[in-house]
């Protein structure tokens, strides 16, 4: 995670079987990270503390911004919603759609990220449901 630019996760939850939060957080330089689970950046309340989750582990950690689920999700969709984002992210191809002056955007832009997932919402069946779910 250290070398990486970019981290996606797809399957259940935020990859919490996979990486600990401890871990997570005494990284200090973790990439971009696209959580595609099942209420991958859902907080749960914590009493009169804080509330916890395992995305505020990768934000801690460093990682610039992270994109993730607020509630379950169907496979299909959140799979359309990914394809998607990483398309019009410029991942899947040279350049975006959307991309004026003909340059390559780094994935890693706020502006480029951010306009990619309100895109990606529109190309999932469940817009309202499925479509909404990713922050």
């Amino acid at each position: 995670l250290r070398e990486s630019e970019l981290f996606i996760f797809c399957g259940h939850g935020a990859g919490e079987r996979y990486v600990r939060a401890d871990k997570l957080r005494a990284i200090n330089s973790c990439p971009v990270a696209l959580l595609m689970g099942c209420s991958s950046a859902r907080l749960k309340p914590d009493g009169q503390f804080e509330p916890r989750g395992m995305v505020l582990s990768y934000l801690m950690g460093g990682c610039p911004m992270a994109i993730g689920n607020l509630w379950d999700v169907s496979d299909r969709d959140i799979d359309r919603f990914a394809d998607s984002l990483l398309r019009r992210g410029g991942v899947f191809c040279s350049r975006p759609q959307w991309t004026a002056d003909g340059t390559e955007p780094d994935f890693a832009s706020v502006d480029s990220l951010v306009r990619a997932v309100v895109e990606a919402r529109q190309d999932v069946r469940m817009k309202h449901l499925i479509g909404a779910a990713p922050v």
